[in-house]
């Protein structure tokens, strides 16, 4: 049991050694460990060393080098206590083989130790530590957003991590901080994450000093109503952080994460049920569409809510959460458009506003763009088009871009508009350009946003949405998003 323990972990993690064993830093990293090793255990090579065996034989560790590597080995043992993730422990055994190896081979031979540490000289200017690109619900500030963002809201909790690039200990804690993001971000407990090596001006403001002397670097910072709450790791009278270990069971225990996310998850309720007052309830996938003999038996009882609404002015058949839509003139020759919403759990939000006037010329370019807190979204853009444009009237699919790429397909579009838009995906944004513009184009534009950890939407009102078909013609081809996230018939 006690051999079959291990080989099981490592068998669960074996996905993530190839990942390893696949980028260039590691490869070079293992080689550079290892290669005394190879060197004086490879026949037709270690009979050219030089020893100081007693018989003689070349092929095999002397005493003294023996030595080396069991206080190699100690060293090792010694430094990995504080280690947090596995990354931090492989980071530790590669450096101190290095400089175990540096040793060993000018005492083999100065000329081998000369070319060994002209290998790692080398290595260390062209090699840098994969950085974490992984799924995190994380907000990058910059001097400009970060107290604007922090006095948004004085009921959302932020703990924002103060970091910078080249430090070896912000990029190991960026997997632990991502993984807390994904647990415990919602709609009053938010994270954040700003670097200080990049922005000065932030760093002698909330006072993180970036000499590595001070080991000031990661920082996390708890904020409530824009206001600094609690910091770790904690700073003494000499300026120096006091010795706090980056594991995510003490972050959760000295930030009581728990006790904070519950609390949010109970203003996230709240504001759910607000919105669910203030907007009707969006049809289930299935349900039977209203006809014109059901639009005569009502038209009596919305009488009065007809005579209320001012003329000209169209309403989409699903009235969209959180959206700001624009008046439309009636006029065929004008041609308008609604600006994007932000998605009923804030992870798809309007970066651009449509260009130009609301109602836009037929010719002119309309460009829209929206963004994620995450590139671990698929994005895609869709329209919902007027009646009395005679075109279809459901949710026609612009264009989509898968999660972490940056390349969109604009196959599904329709084909009175495929030649005439562009789309473009950065990292956790995706923009959308309308160019000559028709009167056809008149319609609302909606970003919606696809989790593919998950497989969830964040795209609000039509979580629970349909599209109508265009009259059984099958021309377009339609983006239907139900309780299960994204499906396309």
């Amino acid at each position: 049991m006690a051999l079959l323990t291990p080989l099981l972990a490592f068998l669960y993690h074996l996905p993530r050694v190839y990942k390893w064993l696949l980028k260039p830093y590691y490869v070079a990293s293992v080689f550079l460990s290892v290669i005394f090793l190879l060197v004086r255990k490879t026949p037709g090579i270690c009979e050219h060393l030089s020893t100081t065996r007693e018989d003689g034989n070349s092929c095999d560790f002397d005493w003294r080098e023996v030595e080396i590597l069991m206080f190699l080995s100690a060293i090792v043992m010694m430094k990995n206590r504080r280690a947090i993730t596995v990354e931090q422990h492989v980071g530790n055994i590669f450096l101190f083989s290095k400089v175990a190896n540096v040793i060993l081979f000018f005492r083999l031979d100065i000329r081998m130790g000369l070319l060994y540490l002209t290998l790692c000289i080398v290595f260390l200017m062209t090699c840098k530590p994969p950085l974490y690109m992984g799924p995190e619900y994380i907000k990058y500030f910059s001097d400009k957003t970060i107290d604007e963002e922090l006095q948004r809201d004085s009921r959302v909790t932020w703990i924002v991590e103060f970091f910078a690039n080249w430090s070896p200990e912000c990029q190991s804690f960026a997997s632990v901080y991502a993984d807390l993001s994904l647990k415990y971000n919602c709609v009053g407990l938010k994270f954040g994450k700003v670097d200080v090596g990049r922005y000065g001006e932030v760093s002698k403001k909330y006072k993180v000093s970036t000499s590595p002397l001070t080991k000031q670097l990661p920082s996390l910072v708890l904020f409530q109503g824009g206001k600094e709450v609690m910091r770790r790791p904690q700073i003494d009278k000499k300026g120096r952080a006091v010795s706090w270990s980056f594991t995510e069971e003490n972050i959760i225990r000295e930030f009581s994460l728990n006790e904070l996310y519950q609390k949010s998850k109970k203003l996230s309720k709240n504001r759910e049920e607000k919105q669910e007052t203030q907007f009707p309830t969006v049809p289930e996938e299935g349900a039977t569409e209203t006809g014109e003999e059901g639009a005569e038996t009502e038209s009596k009882k919305d009488n009065t809510d007809d005579q209320a609404a001012p003329a000209g002015i169209w309403t989409p058949p699903v009235a969209p959460r959180r959206s700001t839509p624009v008046q439309i003139d009636p006029a065929p020759s004008q041609i308008s458009c609604a600006t994007p919403f932000a998605g009923g759990q804030q992870q798809v939000t309007a970066t651009q506003k449509p260009t130009g006037p609301q109602l836009l010329k037929p010719g002119d370019s309309m460009a829209l763009q929206c963004s994620t807190e995450s590139d671990s979204y698929s994005l895609m853009w869709y329209r919902h088009r007027r009646p009395d444009t005679g075109r279809a009237t459901g949710l026609e699919l612009l264009s989509f871009s898968y999660a972490s790429t940056s390349d969109t397909d604009l196959k599904d579009a329709p084909q009175d508009v495929r030649d005439r838009i562009e789309s473009v995906r950065t990292r956790a944004e995706l923009s959308l350009t309308v160019k000559d513009l028709r009167p056809a184009d008149s319609a609302w534009y909606y970003c919606a946003a696809r989790d593919t950890r998950r497989r969830e939407s964040g795209a609000g009102p039509c979580r629970n949405c349909r599209a109508a078909r265009d009259g059984g013609k099958g021309a377009f081809s339609f983006l239907f998003l139900t309780k299960r996230g994204f499906t396309r018939t």
